[in-house]
């Protein structure tokens, strides 16, 4: 650790950096190895890097949530798909093409086991073809 550095500057620049690394250094004049090698070997200096990323975090949480206060559709299919709308049955779904003109509850397991098959296969082979 470089010996101009003072604990207080390093954690100083680390808070006005919301944790960055690289901008710390260019604060500090120095490397952003410098900077890392006080958050390896200082607890105090690490607690401060893991609370600006939560902070960060925190922020970006807020825009999202103004967002969708705001109806933004972007943002409402952002949450609904993310691990918080998967924790209400929201998320990634998969299109299955039925190729039936048949009601859905009129379709026996077996023929939807086989439209299943066929979507999988078809799937695999759009991926080959990459």
């Amino acid at each position: 650790m470089s010996r101009h550095l003072s604990e207080e500057k390093v954690i100083a620049a680390l808070e006005a950096s919301f944790g960055i690394q690289s901008i710390a250094a260019q604060k500090l004049g120095c490397n952003k190895s410098t900077v890392c090698r006080w958050i390896q070997n200082n607890p105090r200096v690490a607690q401060v890097v893991e609370d600006a990323y939560a902070r960060r975090i925190d922020l970006a949480e807020s825009k999202l949530l103004k967002a969708i206060n705001e109806g933004h559709p972007w943002a409402i299919k952002y949450l609904l798909s993310s691990s918080y709308g998967a924790k209400r049955g929201y998320g990634n779904m998969q299109d299955i093409n039925l190729n039936t003109r048949q009601p859905i509850s009129s379709v026996s397991d077996e023929q939807l086991e086989q439209i299943i098959r066929e979507n999988d296969g078809a799937k695999r082979k759009d991926g080959a073809r990459g």
